[in-house]
């Protein structure tokens, strides 16, 4: 049995028997010290039943027909409970027992830039732990931050590492998922935000900047002592290239010096 990130996550097992016979039932675990604990109940606020320290047995007074317990794990790697039987009385010498082999581990998604820029490179690893286990088929996914998920595959390979650069600005989640042990498996949700370009980028761009002056100039030389126009567009960016740009610019009306001056954009 495989359980994937459920770290400080409790586990439920059932514990079934048939048994009628005179005797007790008893439940070992083990593994590495402190990787696993069992409990009585749904919480650590239950009773301990088990830690995995010398591997002595935890002894039930009395077993019903299903007793539910709660596996806890707080460290990837295996373990193995057993549950058995063994008779006192009239039933001396009958004992059975039965185990389950457990290897809990972890898929982690690192993200190396949760706010960046766009054309700025993203850099994503997927981690799987213990790293002896078999891990293939990487599968990176990527959504628009809402309500519903949509998840959409951005990328897919062999290679736990994914590079990407930001050509859209918002705010995204992304999730990886990978086969462990021929398992699939997924990584939790990771936040990243790709902003447009600061004011100190578009400022510094010296061909940007020769448009808007060449504008101004033209907005300077349409004004008179008795009105006024202004001009207007979006500012562009080719995340091919980098290139900046502008769209074709909107010339406003000539209105009186003192009037309120609206301009509609075109081009987008």
């Amino acid at each position: 049995m495989n359980l994937c990130n459920l770290w400080k996550k409790l586990v439920p097992f059932y514990l079934l028997s048939d048994a009628l016979l005179d005797g007790n039932f008893h439940l070992t675990l083990g593994g590495e010290p402190g990787a696993f604990k069992v409990w009585s109940g749904d919480s650590t606020n239950s009773t301990l039943l088990l830690a995995i320290t010398n591997g002595n047995p935890h002894f039930f007074a009395a077993m019903d027909a299903e007793t539910q317990v709660w596996l806890e794990v707080l460290k990837p790697g295996p373990c193995e409970i057993t549950y058995g039987f063994t008779g006192e009385g009239s039933a001396e010498g009958i004992s059975f027992t039965d185990t389950i082999n457990i290897t809990a581990y972890g898929v982690s998604l690192g993200i190396s830039n949760t706010n960046l820029t766009l054309l700025e490179t993203n850099v994503l690893t997927v981690t799987v732990f213990p790293n002896s286990l078999s891990a293939s088929n990487y599968v990176f996914e990527i959504s628009r931050t809402n309500t519903p998920l949509n998840w959409y595959q951005w990328h897919q390979g062999e290679d736990n590492v994914f590079t990407n650069t930001a050509r859209t600005a918002g705010h995204f989640k992304v999730r990886a998922s990978v086969y462990v042990n021929g398992e699939k498996s997924y990584s939790d949700v990771e936040d990243f935000e790709a902003q447009f370009p600061s004011w100190n980028a578009l400022t510094n761009d010296i061909p940007l900047m020769a448009m808007f002056d060449a504008m101004w100039a033209s907005t300077l030389a349409a004004t008179t002592p008795t009105g006024r126009r202004e001009e207007g567009c979006y500012i562009t960016l080719n995340t091919t290239n980098g290139e900046y740009g502008k769209t074709a610019h909107t010339p406003g009306y000539v209105v009186d010096i003192n009037s309120v001056i609206n301009i509609r954009l075109v081009g987008i």
